[in-house]
């Protein structure tokens, strides 16, 4: 008596349809796919917070190149600032403003006198002239409480 094989048979092309289906269902179930919204704050707040550090390192750098006699900006150093980023730009490594990562924006509005909340004009940063003050101009809060106009 002859022993017959049988060959295997390689999977037919809806059996492979059928395991990836339900491998992207299970991948589905268990890879979120967004974070939280608290964890998507908080990446915000540490985004800005290092936006404005370059900014403000920036500010500093200019206000050093054209020192005063006192504490406050110089004449020089005031005047640059009124120019917004066109003043800021050779003192950045990337020779850009930074991305306002909430309201998307890089543009700096000019204020001679810092406001009490963030301007109603489209910008993604206020710069105050006489004082060299930066700050984000957004409303909203941090995680923590903290007025995002305030960081």
């Amino acid at each position: 008596m002859t022993k017959t094989r049988r060959r295997a048979q390689s999977p037919t092309g809806g059996e492979t349809l059928l395991s990836l289906l339900v491998l992207g269902l299970l991948a589905a179930v268990t890879i979120p796919n967004d974070a939280p919204p608290q964890r998507d704050a908080e990446v915000h707040v540490v985004a800005m917070t290092s936006s404005l550090a370059v900014i403000r390192n920036a500010v500093d750098a200019l206000a050093a190149d054209h020192p005063s006699d006192d504490t406050t900006l110089s004449a020089d150093a005031r005047a640059l600032l009124s120019r917004g980023k066109l003043a800021l730009e050779p003192y950045l490594r990337s020779g850009r403003v930074p991305l306002n990562p909430v309201n998307l924006r890089r543009d700096v509005r000019v204020v001679e006198t810092m406001p009490e909340a963030p301007s109603p004009a489209p910008a993604g940063w206020l710069l105050c002239s006489s004082t060299g003050e930066v700050r984000a101009n957004v409303a909203g809060h941090a995680p923590d409480g903290t007025p995002l106009f305030d960081l």
